[in-house]
């Protein structure tokens, strides 16, 4: 979900520093509180860091969501929702989303043939310690220049366009889980995984986010992808 580039420490940082090439007085990022959401995430996985074979009985005067149906408590569950959504209304608040441009979609629809790129929409907000964080449909960036270049359909090039790949790949995988309530209890999954790891191996962020196999997998395809929208750009050109 997120394309980390200045890894920050373990500890929840007091200030973080502006994206290279931010401009003087732009200011730190906001403090980012996805240290204590990797923390949660990892005290509410099992024990052994694996999912439960067969799903607990159902608990008493609690209505589960859809997605909670499967081998976490419901209360558990309902609760990992509650701090994803909360999280992305943090994220999102202020935020000028826009649709991804016709034009764009053109150009990038046959890299995704199972997702409907029209339905992306990106904003800029520096709400998080990345470059880069995908809401299932919705992708956030922290650089205005790159949003402001595909805001009037201009793709950027070389490692911004790697990482707006990376985002949209979290967009399929979205669509491919089942819908965002899917998608953010796979996250969390994969968090928590990444963070035993990370306990395990010792290691920053960007160790972490190499370990969670949602962003592995994203990182490996857009690496791929990138290379094949800049053939695509060379063989179209005049």
């Amino acid at each position: 979900m997120t394309h980390i580039h200045s890894p920050p420490p373990l500890r929840p940082p007091l200030s973080v520093p502006a994206p290279e090439g931010a401009g003087p007085g732009r200011g730190p990022r906001p403090r980012s509180f996805l240290p204590w959401v990797a923390l949660v995430a990892l005290l509410l996985l099992p024990s052994d860091g694996t999912a439960r074979q067969s799903p607990p009985p159902p608990e008493e005067g609690v209505e589960c969501p859809a997605p909670c149906t499967g081998p976490l408590p419901c209360r558990l569950c309902t609760l990992k929702l509650q701090l994803y959504r909360e999280w992305m209304e943090v994220v999102d608040m202020g935020v000028d989303r826009f649709p991804l441009p016709d034009a764009l979609v053109r150009r990038l629809a046959p890299h995704f043939p199972l997702l409907d790129l029209a339905v992306v929409e990106v904003g800029m907000t520096r709400k998080q310690v990345a470059d880069g964080l995908t809401d299932c449909t919705r992708v956030y960036l922290a650089d205005p220049i790159t949003v402001e270049k595909l805001r009037t359909g201009v793709l950027p090039s070389g490692p911004i366009l790697e990482l707006f790949l990376h985002e949209l790949v979290h967009v399929e995988q979205c669509r491919l889980m089942g819908g965002r309530d899917a998608y953010a209890l796979h996250w969390f999954r994969d968090l928590g995984l990444g963070t035993l790891g990370l306990l395990r191996r010792g290691g920053g962020w960007t160790e972490l986010h190499a370990a969670m196999p949602m962003e592995a997998e994203a990182a490996a395809r857009a690496a791929v992808l990138v290379q094949e929208v800049e053939r695509g750009d060379q063989g179209a050109a005049p």
